[in-house]
């Protein structure tokens, strides 16, 4: 019995003292996934829509056919915006992906005082 305690010690030593057992020195943490961003859509009624932008394909906005439509196609769902100066939310799908988008009443609107775009419907397809 003795034996075989003392040679346990021994494979222990070895083990703790083998240089190619990699031990951490202090806790590691994942870096933040890029491709986990994702875009949510905020209704009055408190309703909430999370989308991957991984999932993102296209963009459409045509202000020649209409102004008012911002066409985001996912993989799995089409997401129609409609809403007045899109174009501005064009832009910041451009320079740095937009992460919350309210919907808004139309009725609450003021347009003298709109600064940036404004969301007032969401169709899910």
């Amino acid at each position: 019995m003795l034996q075989s305690s003392l040679f346990n010690d021994k494979i222990k030593k070895l083990k703790d003292g083998d240089p190619t057992i990699q031990r951490p020195q202090q806790n590691t943490f994942y870096e933040p996934d890029i491709s986990a961003r994702k875009l949510c859509l905020v209704w009055e009624s408190g309703r909430e829509l999370q989308l991957y932008y991984r999932d993102l394909v296209d963009v459409d906005f045509d202000p020649d056919k209409d102004s008012t439509s911002l066409i985001l196609q996912f993989l799995n769902k089409k997401v129609i915006l409609k809403g007045q100066d899109l174009y501005q939310l064009i832009i910041l799908f451009r320079a740095d992906e937009p992460c919350l988008i309210v919907v808004s009443n139309k009725r609450y609107i003021v347009l003298s005082q709109q600064q940036q775009f404004v969301v007032t419907d969401v169709i899910i397809e």
